[in-house]
């Protein structure tokens, strides 16, 4: 009888390790698929770089933490210059190519604490936390020469026109930043594309 209750006690205790494994291995399954689906919804499809949803929380953040602690950060806005040429004759399988180049390209040159957004077409929007306005023009001339030289590679006649804006205070909305920043790139293509424009915010400008 004690043999047999103890061959019950193994196996009644290996079959509760077994459906415990079972348990353990759906939950991380689970959990690994709902961390899938969320980076899905907060990036890119076609080049892998965050969404426009997703960089509005970074700016958030950064917002925050610019508040806390008085940590400046860089927000950018890039325009492809000459895309529509590109699509127009090489097609869009090569503009979907480009943009795929262009944004590792950025990751390429920037950081791994900072983000590259896709924000639609051929718009992207970079954040640099850390970055005030004496470290902005050297990050923001190896973006572009990493851009140039990826189009050039292919023979595209690929630019990028950059606005770029240093914030050092807090007290403003993420759409007055992104509208400042964009403003400042559409400045770029007013003068000629293919440049940079970094400015510094000021809560007194309209």
């Amino acid at each position: 009888a004690g043999t047999y209750s103890t061959g019950v006690w193994i196996v009644n205790s290996f079959a509760q390790l077994v459906a415990f494994s079972v348990v353990v291995v759906l939950v991380v399954h689970l959990q690994r698929s709902r961390d899938a689906a969320t980076k899905l919804a907060r990036t890119d499809e076609l080049t892998g770089a965050w969404n426009s949803r997703a960089f509005r929380e970074f700016v958030s953040q950064e917002l925050d933490r610019l508040g806390r602690y008085g940590h400046p950060f860089l927000l950018v806005y890039v325009d492809l210059d000459n895309f529509k040429v590109l699509n127009d004759k090489w097609g869009h399988a090569a503009g979907d190519e480009a943009l795929q180049l262009v944004a590792e390209a950025m990751r390429t040159a920037l950081r791994t604490t900072d983000f590259v957004s896709r924000m639609g077409g051929d718009e992207f929007a970079l954040l640099l936390p850390e970055t005030d306005a004496t470290a902005a023009p050297e990050l923001l001339d190896r973006v572009r020469e990493q851009i140039l030289a990826a189009m050039r590679e292919r023979g595209w006649p690929v630019t990028a026109s950059i606005g770029a804006l240093t914030i050092d205070e807090a007290q403003m909305s993420i759409d007055e930043l992104i509208g400042r920043a964009d403003a400042l790139m559409y400045e770029v293509k007013r003068a000629g594309r293919n440049d940079i424009r970094i400015d510094a915010f000021r809560q007194d400008v309209a």
